[in-house]
């Protein structure tokens, strides 16, 4: 992984760069991803919640209906408003859901875009480091004797 200030490499555990002293965005992923599933998990609770309590207030419905002695086609004309208003609602929350679901990919993205490091692309390091010459290896050349051809 590399920071994201200065491009260069910081390990997987660390929350900070070493280098610059940025924040690596290794611990707000992971706290945002757990408020993203959680936000999730309750709307997949309020769609089941709202099928279950729906259906059991229609039935409930029809059966306070009959019990009264209503026309049969205003027991089933009240039974199929109901049933759509759920049918909206429940739509409304499968659209929230989708919605949520596909933004957090959308977001995933987003942020593997900004995360890009300051590095050219497609550059790979040398196998082996660069030879220093030392400074002992300058001062004996200049040592060293000088041949010259003596004109004749």
């Amino acid at each position: 992984m590399y920071c994201a200030a200065c491009g260069v490499a910081v390990p997987q555990d660390l929350n900070y760069c070493n280098h610059c002293g940025a924040r690596v965005g290794g611990g707000m992923i992971d706290g945002s991803i757990k408020q993203n599933n959680q936000a999730l998990e309750s709307l997949i609770w309020a769609i089941v919640g709202v099928f279950i309590c729906g259906l059991g207030g229609l039935i409930g419905l029809i059966a306070v209906m009959k019990h009264y002695g209503l026309n049969e086609g205003l027991v089933i004309a009240s039974a199929l408003t109901v049933f759509a208003f759920m049918l909206v609602i429940e739509s409304i929350f499968i659209g929230v859901l989708l919605k949520k679901s596909g933004l957090s990919e959308a977001r995933e993205k987003k942020r593997t875009k900004q995360k890009q490091t300051k590095e050219l692309e497609g550059s790979t390091p040398p196998a082996l480091p660069e030879h220093l010459t030392s400074v002992t290896e300058n001062t004996t050349r200049s040592f060293e004797p000088v041949f010259r051809e003596r004109s004749k």
